[in-house]
């Protein structure tokens, strides 16, 4: 076998100008790490949702991925693969706890106990209500057993399915159940001190009555507004209705009840997951996107980005066995659909 030749470019050494650019490629690589976990830990650890935090929530957060691609390229120029595993992490960092992407984690098939199963939707219809066609097309399409609806006009003739359950809540809170279904309480406007409601209904299934809740918690919209318009008390604002949103989690988790019997609590929250607001009142059901879903799963759509604020909660003995959010049917919502099995112990 002949010897190595001093030309072999495995023996060749990197050049100190190609040597010092993969250092200052992994630094690089290594501080937007750094960044990206310090941030994933303020949103997600820190007690009370800061301005700051709100404004992250409720924004473009794709902006935190954007410096994953010139670090990519530059980590491939100096052909450096420490740097591409350090951007590795960042972008799992970035892409889940920041994004709020999700995997969805087969789960075993329910026995006998399992058989009963409901499909619900929920959707806030931006005032275009049930007697939308797109949303009855939808509906045909897809078959779900329990419809809630939030910022619904009252329902026409016809609107609803023939032979289904229409309770109408008021004022915009619409419940639509193929199984009997009586109204059982509501929050009002006036509870919260700012828009919203909520409407509780008592339905009745072949594995029991079940208490479902409609929700439609205050927005910090307007103190979005206020902070991105420069308007004076902008940021008092959204502090202030940050603090009405907590107190009306609260109060509507509080008259829900525990997370016991099968209760299934739906509707636009107006806060995504990743808000100490929504851990605070509601981690103690579980979520059927958190659970069952794949990929981000925004439900509040802008011409830019997306936000996941429309959840579908369900409590043991419920199991998710699938979830979608739906197309575009003329409201700036989009619809999330949860199939759900009752599979007690």
């Amino acid at each position: 076998m002949p010897a190595p030749s001093a030309r072999d470019p495995a023996l060749v050494a990197p050049s100190p100008r190609l040597d010092r650019w993969r250092r200052w490629t992994v630094r690089l690589a290594a501080a937007y790490l750094a960044a990206v976990t310090i941030l994933a830990l303020v949103v997600w650890f820190v007690a009370v949702e800061s301005w700051p935090v709100t404004l992250f929530l409720f924004g473009p957060r794709w902006v935190v991925a954007l410096p994953l691609g010139p670090l990519a390229l530059l980590a491939a120029a100096a052909r450096s693969a420490r740097s591409g595993l350090i951007l590795l992490a960042a972008a799992g960092v970035a892409a889940g706890p920041l994004l709020g992407g999700r995997v969805a984690v087969p789960t075993p098939a329910g026995g006998a106990g399992g058989a009963f199963a409901l499909r619900v939707m929920t959707w806030n219809t931006a005032g275009s209500g049930a007697g939308n066609p797109a949303f009855q097309d939808y509906v045909e399409v897809v078959g779900p057993d329990l419809i809630l609806l939030q910022e619904s006009p009252p329902l026409e003739p016809g609107d609803a399915p023939p032979g289904w359950a229409v309770v109408d809540a008021g004022p915009g809170a619409v419940v639509l159940s193929r199984l009997p279904a009586v109204a059982a309480g509501r929050v009002t406007e006036a509870d919260f001190g700012a828009p919203g409601g909520c409407a509780r209904v008592q339905v009745q299934t072949p594995v029991g009555p079940i208490v479902v809740v409609s929700v439609h918690l205050p927005t910090p919209r307007p103190g979005i507004e206020g902070v991105m318009g420069r308007k004076p008390g902008g940021l008092a604002e959204l502090e202030e209705l940050t603090r009405v949103r907590d107190r009306a989690s609260a109060l509507v988790a509080d008259w829900v009840g525990p997370p016991t019997d099968g209760a299934i609590v739906a509707g636009d929250f107006n806060t995504p997951v990743e808000s100490t607001v929504y851990r605070r009142n509601w981690s103690g059901f579980r979520n059927a996107f958190s659970t069952a879903g794949t990929g981000w799963g925004t439900t509040k759509q802008t011409r830019w980005f997306g936000t996941r604020i429309d959840h579908v909660l369900y409590a043991p003995p419920w199991v998710c066995r699938g979830v979608r959010t739906g197309p575009s049917l003329g409201s700036d919502h989009l619809p999330v659909v949860a199939d759900l099995a009752f599979q007690p112990e």
